[in-house]
């Protein structure tokens, strides 16, 4: 897109690659998006961190899928700063995730975000609340 915008106006637009999503389309899928607590240690950021099982989710168990997990990053005190998802549909899932590092969301605001029920994303919901420390199951 940014391309597209300097070719049409000639402006250049900004790229925040933090934000940028990438998948392994592997059985499960992978898909992450900004830091990892392995890549936060390496700039020397600490991060809190919280993770929620497929397991216990409805959709996925339904689906004879609910195997893996959704893991979100949070600066101390501070914004989302990643994502990873190794399960079902991580590849899709893993948008609403990017959109948070993008745009610096709060745990406690994307907390109060509702997931519907039965779907895969409840576990990106779960894990934000544990974030939050309101963790639900």
């Amino acid at each position: 897109m940014s391309a597209v915008s300097f070719i049409a106006t000639g402006v250049p637009s900004p790229i925040n690659y933090s934000a940028i999503p990438y998948v392994v389309y592997t059985n499960p899928e992978l898909a992450e998006v900004g830091l990892n607590s392995e890549k936060a240690k390496h700039i020397e950021l600490e991060v809190d961190q919280a993770q929620h099982s497929f397991a216990g989710i409805g959709r996925a168990m339904i689906q004879n899928q609910n195997q893996g997990l959704v893991k979100v990053y949070a600066e101390k005190e501070g914004p989302i700063v990643g994502a990873s998802i190794c399960g079902p549909s991580a590849g899709e899932m893993i948008h609403e995730l990017m959109y948070m590092v993008g745009w610096e969301a709060l745990p406690k605001d994307a907390a109060e975000f509702i997931h519907a029920h039965p779907t895969l994303s409840e576990a990106v919901g779960e894990s934000l609340l544990s974030l939050n420390g309101k963790g639900l199951h």
